[in-house]
């Protein structure tokens, strides 16, 4: 009966052992890396603070453009009767 492939048979030597010990050190070390990277993009986008920016600036926005048209037709000496005759 045939053993199945063992993913260490490269190793021959205690250079080798060294080398792959090494490998896999970094190679998690990587993967602990991206993990954190990850969980800190993901707190920074669900951060309250953020999130209530977000939430002000969209709610902002249509009040601003009234304040504008508001602002633009008491220079031009329009009123709200004449913005509706003209429909």
């Amino acid at each position: 009966m045939k053993r199945p492939k063992n993913a260490y048979d490269h190793i021959n030597s205690f250079n080798d052992l060294k080398n792959e010990q090494f490998r896999l050190l970094y190679e998690t070390r990587l993967a602990r890396r991206k993990l954190e990277m990850s969980v800190l993009e993901l707190q920074s986008t669900l951060s309250p603070i953020r999130l209530l920016g977000t939430l002000f600036s969209e709610w902002v926005k249509p009040v601003k453009a009234g304040i504008k048209q508001w602002l633009v037709d008491f220079i031009r000496g329009n009123s709200k009767q004449d913005r509706e005759e003209v429909k």
